[in-house]
């Protein structure tokens, strides 16, 4: 019964083929791509091409490698490349924060300075005065203490 099938499979192929002209048809297309292939090889003959392509199977592994991965790297690549560029501009925006901190330090740094020389101006000015006007605050304090003490 298989081979009564396959049989009458068989035939019904071949008719169909007949019919429909299968195999004149892919003759003549063979014909147009030897066509279309020599009228490639001229073109790339007229525009200084004349180096045939590589067959695949002759290439070398890692052109083959390159060949697959490319397009998967290279949409990597511009990721990484936009997170790169993300990155840099923060860090743009970090240095010159930096940098305004920076002087705003030395600004800080610059008013205590002044500060100190105020302050060491002013101790050498009150340098030889400074024990008597310790003696009248502690007299002072004193006669305060004795108010308080008297309030209370």
């Amino acid at each position: 019964m298989v081979q009564k099938l396959r049989e009458k499979s068989n035939k019904e192929f071949q008719a169909i083929l007949e019919a429909r002209g299968v195999i004149a048809g892919l003759n003549s297309l063979e014909d147009v791509v030897a066509a279309a292939e020599e009228q490639r090889r001229k073109k790339k003959h007229r525009h200084g091409e004349c180096e045939d392509p590589t067959p695949p199977h002759l290439l070398p592994p890692g052109d083959i490698l390159d060949a697959h991965l490319s397009p998967h790297l290279a949409s990597h690549q511009s990721l990484l490349n936009a997170r790169l560029q993300t990155t840099q501009a923060q860090n743009a925006l970090l240095a010159d924060h930096i940098r305004q901190q920076r002087r705003e330090m030395e600004d800080l740094l610059g008013l205590l300075d002044k500060a100190v020389e105020d302050v060491r101006g002013a101790n050498a000015v009150l340098g030889g005065v400074a024990d008597e006007l310790a003696a009248e605050a502690r007299t002072v304090d004193a006669d305060l203490r004795g108010l308080h003490d008297v309030d209370g």
